[in-house]
């Protein structure tokens, strides 16, 4: 499947993602947005991501695709210094709020479920729901 076509439907389902800007940076996201980082193409992955696009806001999730060419992007250099990733290897990685590295899936073992699962279980999750109540 081409990159842009996965990308499509993501934004048919109107769910948060963004290209990589040049003048982003990872920091820009700290404190502010937990980031669910998908390391190739996979429209079953986008699908399941595009599915649960409720649940990924409400928990301030912003998704990236990385591009299967060179990074064009700082941002994109940035996340694919700070992960490791590995060209040869299919993975989606969420970085929590604080900017660690929280969870790595191999991209066919990866669940909507598990992802929803792990970050409610993180402490500043727990607070943001008991300050939403």
């Amino acid at each position: 499947m081409v990159y842009w076509e996965m990308i499509k439907i993501l934004f048919a389902a109107a769910l948060t993602i963004s290209p990589l800007m040049a003048e982003e940076k990872l920091e820009d996201f700290r404190w502010k947005k937990r980031l669910l980082v998908v390391t190739q193409e996979s429209k079953p992955v986008a699908e399941k991501i595009a599915g649960a696009r409720d649940e990924l806001v409400e928990r301030d999730v912003q998704v990236f695709f990385l591009k299967p060419e060179k990074p064009v992007s700082a941002l994109e250099k940035e996340l694919r210094e700070r992960l490791k990733v590995n060209d040869e290897v299919a993975e989606v990685l969420l970085l929590g709020k604080d900017g660690r590295t929280t969870l790595r899936w191999k991209m066919e073992d990866f669940e909507i479920a598990d992802l929803l699962r792990k970050i409610d279980s993180m402490p500043m999750r727990q607070k943001e729901s008991q300050a939403n109540r």
